[in-house]
């Protein structure tokens, strides 16, 4: 399956999100999450994810990001997917959308706001910073606040995705207290 998501993913995105779709659907069965697991599946959804957020400077592939976390949730709602998520480095790449995310979902708000005719949504990445958004010149109207609080809704949703999936996939410890009893 996933070397369908190589060949149909820039082509065209309607049918690569409901591919994406089919195969979360697919690994929402425990042992075919586990199969799917063991073959390396988990990191080859990281390297996809990873290259839809890198590619996706304007946040229009949201969805498509989302359908991909699913895909790595239910990867690691077992022992080797989870396995697999921390030897590949997933938590720090999940921890570093996320934070990303927030960031992103801050500078939104303050864009929505602002009452100012040109605004601008700012990235940082490893390159610096990136202009994502901008209206000036002739599309000079007053930014719809609502498109932008669906946007924000939306890179939220990602940001909780991806914290659901470290807290899902993290060594369960016991808290450092004392016992009560002496």
């Amino acid at each position: 399956m996933e070397r369908y998501f190589s060949l149909y993913g820039k082509q065209n995105i309607a049918v690569f999100r409901h591919a994406l779709d089919l195969y979360t659907q697919v690994l929402s069965f425990r042992s075919n999450a586990s199969k799917a697991a063991s073959s390396g599946a988990t990191r080859k959804m990281l390297d996809l994810y990873v290259y839809w957020t890198d590619m996706d400077k304007l946040q229009k592939f949201i969805q498509v990001r989302k359908s991909i976390l699913n895909s790595v949730k239910h990867l690691v709602g077992n022992e080797s997917g989870r396995k697999a998520l921390i030897k590949s480095d997933g938590i720090a790449i999940l921890y570093a959308t996320a934070k990303q995310s927030d960031e992103m979902k801050q500078e939104i708000q303050r864009n929505c706001t602002s009452n100012q005719m040109d605004f601008k949504v700012r990235c940082t990445n490893s390159t610096g910073p990136q202009e994502l958004f901008k209206k000036t010149g002739s599309e000079q109207q007053a930014a719809n606040p609502n498109d932008l609080a669906v946007l924000g809704k939306a890179i939220d949703n990602l940001a909780l995705t991806c914290s659901q999936i470290i807290r899902k996939s993290m060594p369960k410890l016991c808290l450092p207290i004392p016992s009560l009893h002496g």
